[in-house]
């Protein structure tokens, strides 16, 4: 797999990534330490086959780079993640170490799920969406694309979060966000 983006979310990304397949370099603007893996800045041309993920943090950024990207996406989870089965999941998406993802949740594209995130039943992520560091999104709740969900925020059940929404760390949602 080809990483684009080896900042900081890329080297977690990476982490996991080691672990489950093979690893054939990263893209990105400039070499970030492993000089071996660098393919320089993207180029359709390299490596046509290979899935990639973009590994980029910033919710709009990883939308720009999604358009402009040519190579088959992949979706990457972590070994400690727990994912129920009845799960949808969508390109480009990355469910990281230790979180939790319950049945009949629907995860949009390019969306992160960072360490210690719950996603709980019925939920619906959009794409885009970066669920911070023990965010925890409580059942029937629909988060829209691009939204940032701080870590430790909690989202009630049932609440609708509208598109590129900003939940602060450790806030607590009871209320619709339009």
């Amino acid at each position: 797999m080809i990483l684009y983006g080896f900042g900081d979310h890329g080297n977690v990304v990476y982490d996991c990534l080691e672990e489950k397949q093979p690893f054939k370099g990263y893209f990105d603007q400039r070499e970030q330490g492993l000089a071996d893996a660098y393919l320089g800045v993207y180029d359709p041309t390299i490596l046509p086959d290979e899935p990639i993920l973009i590994s980029i943090g910033d919710n709009a950024i990883r939308k720009k780079m999604a358009a402009i990207v040519q190579h088959r996406y992949e979706i990457l989870i972590a070994p400690s993640a727990i994912v129920s089965k009845r799960v949808t999941i969508g390109e480009g998406t990355v469910i990281l170490q230790s979180t939790v993802v319950q049945s009949g949740v629907i995860l949009g594209q390019h969306v992160i799920v960072n360490a210690g995130a719950i996603i709980d039943h019925g939920s619906n992520i959009a794409d885009f969406v970066h669920l911070a560091q023990g965010a925890i999104i409580c059942g029937h709740c629909e988060i829209g694309e691009g939204t940032r969900i701080g870590p430790g925020a909690i989202i009630h059940t049932g609440v609708r979060i509208g598109p590129w929404q900003l939940i602060q760390p450790g806030e607590v949602v009871t209320a619709n966000r339009p």
